[in-house]
């Protein structure tokens, strides 16, 4: 079937990623064919398989870290793709993609942290794990500040109903986070307890 042949693909896809980084001149890349597979359809209105589209998804990020001229639409799609995919493996690719592209060029990606740590609340224990893991990089890193609304959204996590999500919850805050900047938790303790107080009267 043709969408059997999108998915023979794959490698091609991961290769064309791999090679973007040492192209001469980046700029004259045509990334057309990437970028209408990261949708989930063809022009002819197929569905593109899941792999396809995650795949495609981690090449158009490696063209984009040599490229900030499409840097601006594409982080603008991958965040489309985390309020509207019901696709786990997409979803965490573009958080990876995203992170990525937060390290380089910071204040392009700022404006998105909301959008990503709303994948915080994801269905997917797998794309929950996916943000703990990369926004406790970025807030390590110091390419995104803690507010109360991210730690909010920690503490939250480490009741997830998904065991190994809880705990690898508490091991970002704790271990990670609070040791860095011990002060963490009581600077937003009393707003975490007018928001939670707020949350519970609604």
């Amino acid at each position: 079937s043709t969408q059997d042949q999108l998915v023979e693909l794959i490698p091609s896809i991961f290769i064309i990623g791999e090679l973007i980084p040492f192209l001469k001149n980046v700029y004259n890349f045509d990334f057309t064919g990437l970028q209408i597979l990261i949708g989930e359809k063809l022009p002819n209105g197929l569905a593109i398989p899941s792999r396809v589209r995650a795949a495609a998804t981690i090449s158009i990020g490696k063209l984009c870290l040599g490229r900030r001229d499409i840097t601006n639409s594409f982080v603008a799609v991958f965040a489309h793709v985390l309020h509207n995919s019901t696709d786990s493996a997409v979803k965490c690719n573009s958080l990876i993609v995203l992170c990525d592209l937060c390290v380089k060029y910071t204040a392009t990606v700022d404006s998105y942290v909301n959008d990503m740590s709303g994948c915080f609340a994801d269905p997917s224990p797998a794309v929950r794990h996916q943000v703990l893991l990369i926004m406790t990089r970025l807030i390590a890193e110091d390419y995104v500040k803690m507010r109360p609304l991210l730690l909010f959204r920690y503490i939250y996590s480490i009741v997830d109903k998904n065991e190994n999500v809880a705990k690898f919850a508490q091991s970002c805050l704790f271990d990670v986070l609070n040791s860095k900047d011990p002060k963490l938790l009581s600077q937003h303790f009393i707003d975490a307890l007018f928001y939670f107080n707020d949350q519970r009267d609604r």
